[in-house]
This record gives C-alpha cells, sequence and structure tokens, in this order.
C-alpha cells in the first residue's frame, strides 16, 4: 500500500468518526457512557480503525442510523471479545465498545421484533440475519458478565 493510499484511508476513517460521534452524541444514554476518562472521540476513531474495510460502502454513506451503526459495533464487537477472552486486558475505550455494542444489540433486537409484519421477503431477510447479530452479541456479552462476576468474586476472595 502506499503511503497515498494510507493517508486516504486515514482520512476517510477520520472523517467517518466525526460523523458517528456526532450520531452517537444524539442519544442521550450514549452520551451517559462517557462520564469517565474515556473520550467519545477517542471510542469512535477505535471503532473506525477496527471495523474500517477498504471499499467498504458503509464508510461513505451520507447519513447514519442504528442498523448501520450496529454492524460496526458487531464488527468490533466479536474482536475486541476475543481479545479479552485470550489476554483479559482491554482498554477503558474498548470496554466501552464492548457495552455500546450490547446497546445496540439491545435496541435492534427490540426494534426488530416490534417491527411491522407486512414487509418484503428480502427485508424480512435483512431483518433476520439483524436479529441474528444481534442476539448473538447479547449472548456473548451474558458470557462477558459471567466472567466479570467470577473474577470480582475471586478478587474480593483473595484477603480471606
Amino acid at each position: 500500500m502506499s503511503v497515498i493510499q494510507a493517508i486516504g484511508q486515514q482520512n476517510i476513517k477520520a472523517e467517518f468518526a466525526h460523523r458517528l460521534q456526532g450520531f452517537l452524541n444524539q442519544d442521550p444514554d450514549v452520551r451517559e457512557l462517557f462520564s469517565g476518562a474515556t473520550s467519545m472521540t477517542t471510542v469512535v476513531n477505535l471503532l473506525a480503525a477496527l471495523s474500517f474495510q477498504e471499499g467498504d460502502a458503509r464508510f461513505q454513506a451520507d447519513t447514519l442510523d442504528e442498523e448501520l451503526v450496529f454492524s460496526l459495533f458487531f464488527d468490533s464487537f466479536y474482536l475486541l471479545f476475543i481479545k479479552e477472552l485470550e489476554h483479559n486486558n482491554l482498554s477503558q475505550a474498548e470496554k466501552l465498545i464492548l457495552q455500546l455494542s450490547r446497546y445496540y444489540g439491545e435496541l435492534m433486537a427490540k426494534r426488530i421484533v416490534q417491527a411491522e409484519t407486512g414487509l418484503g421477503a428480502e427485508e424480512l431477510s435483512i431483518r433476520a440475519e439483524l436479529l441474528k447479530r444481534a442476539n448473538s452479541v447479547l449472548q456473548a456479552w451474558e458470557q462477558l458478565d459471567k466472567r466479570y462476576a467470577q473474577q470480582r468474586g475471586n478478587s474480593r476472595n483473595m484477603g480471606r
């Protein structure tokens, strides 16, 4: 890859991260997660870096919606899920991506279940795939939640 291509890709990711930050800022539940030390800018730049693939149409989208944003979180979630299971060493920004993946997974599952039934076959297929992805994120999150609870229990028992 040439230097010019690499700079171009960095520019695409940076512009997308800026649009993504604007989208995420619209949701008060999401903004609430950023009261700690890690900024939303850090998280959206990391998310863009983790989920970027050359030629990915999602990064060229003029408007963002919850389905597109969830697809990015879904891609990043599994990379971070594996990293957490293997190394148990995620940064705060990476942990926030996991939490946001869960948030958007729950949102997608809820919206799909409540969606109107008069959809065409193609739309039903897309919705079914989204629901499958949302449920897989939620199931993986349950595994992480159990692991975190076990780790907290082990750390409390260390002094006994």
